[in-house]
């Protein structure tokens, strides 16, 4: 009986030691886990950790203060040249020719340019009529006028240049298309000839005194015949 109590004192002894025990591990965790509360919930308030702010701040500075790069301009050798002085022509006086021109012939005679014979085969007064912008009808005069190809090559008569002018400031006369206008065209062959009919605005005073210019081909002198079409 003696050895069952000093048994039963010793397992009440144990058992007063573990529940020591358990309670001291069960208050430690109570205290850590509170201890880990508090402290993710000052975290959180606090925001990121300092490392991470410092880090994200210094980039951001870094992207703010960083200076653009641009490319720099090129080197130059030397100055600019400047463009030259634009440079205007003086107007011809009203007795200038356009372009170089033989002297003047009779209406009623022929001039020779070159291998071509040029000549006024008929003059007509008839009354203008306008067609196009800054046509003016009223007076005017119809020419034909004759191209013989006497030279050994075809001679384009597209090229070919009829105008009037009229008293002794060769004041041009304004060209018309209708009644029967009919410029040069297409190609006169050696030893043909071909006809052109072309119109101007004329009065009975202007008549006068016209002169009719006729150009046949670049380079070549202008065939001119002067004198009274009335």
């Amino acid at each position: 009986m003696a050895e069952s109590a000093a048994e039963g004192a010793e397992r009440a002894a144990l058992r007063r030691r573990a529940l020591v025990v358990g309670s001291a591990v069960a208050v430690a965790l109570l205290v850590a886990g509170g201890w880990w509360i508090a402290a993710t919930g000052a975290m959180q308030q606090a925001g990121p950790p300092l490392g991470a702010s410092s880090s994200s701040t210094a980039t951001a500075t870094a992207t703010e203060a960083a200076p653009s790069v641009s490319a720099a301009p090129s080197a130059t050798t030397g100055a600019a040249t400047p463009p030259p002085a634009a440079t205007t022509a003086a107007p011809p006086g009203p007795d200038a020719p356009i372009a170089p021109e033989l002297d003047p012939v009779a209406v009623d005679e022929p001039a020779e340019v070159a291998d071509v014979r040029v000549s006024l085969a008929d003059a007509e007064r008839v009354q203008g009529v306008a067609r196009l912008p800054g046509e003016i009808s009223g007076p005017a005069v119809r020419l034909t006028v004759r191209i013989d190809n006497d030279g050994g090559a075809p001679l384009d008569a597209e090229y070919v240049v009829v105008s009037a002018f009229y008293g002794a400031a060769r004041t041009p006369a304004n060209e018309l298309g209708e009644p029967g206008g009919a410029p040069f065209s297409g190609t006169i062959p050696p030893g043909g000839s071909a006809e052109g009919v072309y119109v101007f605005e004329a009065s009975d005073v202007e008549l006068a005194d016209v002169l009719v210019r006729v150009e046949t081909a670049a380079g070549e002198p202008a065939a001119t015949f002067r004198g009274d079409l009335r």
